[in-house]
């Protein structure tokens, strides 16, 4: 995970998107360390309540495409797969996108995501503007934010 602080730190994923739908270089996302360009890079978030899952939307802003994996914490604390790419293709999508990939179905309710990203893919920057899932609570038809980051 890159450690980089101020405004494009991994803090600036929490809340709705504040960039998107703009796309390019753009305070206000979480982007990958200066000489981390070329590797692969994650960030793990926590929403405020568990949801059964239906969908994970993250809002890219800079060079797109490069999400690798999406795991899900599982009720014995272990990341399970949701949705997964074998490779990333090195052909950047340049406009700001929300990435609402297909995901797998799970069995229990999920506040807590890791997302892989393949920076190596991208002649510059990755940039993450928001995280949100969607899916149903306890209480009916929800819609969260990233609300916690942790490492």
């Amino acid at each position: 995970m890159s450690l980089i602080k101020g405004r494009y730190s991994a803090k600036q994923i929490v809340g709705k998107p504040n960039v998107y739908p703009r796309y390019g270089d753009s305070q206000g996302t979480w982007t990958q360390a200066t000489g981390q360009l070329n590797e692969n890079q994650f960030i793990q978030v926590r929403f405020p309540e568990k949801v059964w899952i239906t969908e994970v939307n993250i809002y890219e802003t800079y060079n797109a495409g490069t999400v690798k994996r999406i795991l899900a914490k599982n009720k014995e604390n272990q990341w399970e797969e949701i949705f997964a790419v074998s490779h990333v293709h090195p052909i950047m999508i340049r406009k700001a996108r929300k990435f609402s990939p297909k995901i797998k179905k799970v069995n229990f309710p999920v506040n807590e995501l890791r997302i892989e990203v393949d920076c190596s893919v991208s002649p510059s920057w990755v940039e993450i503007d928001a995280v949100e899932i969607v899916g149903e609570s306890l209480k009916g038809p929800s819609s969260r934010y990233v609300r916690i980051l942790y490492s």
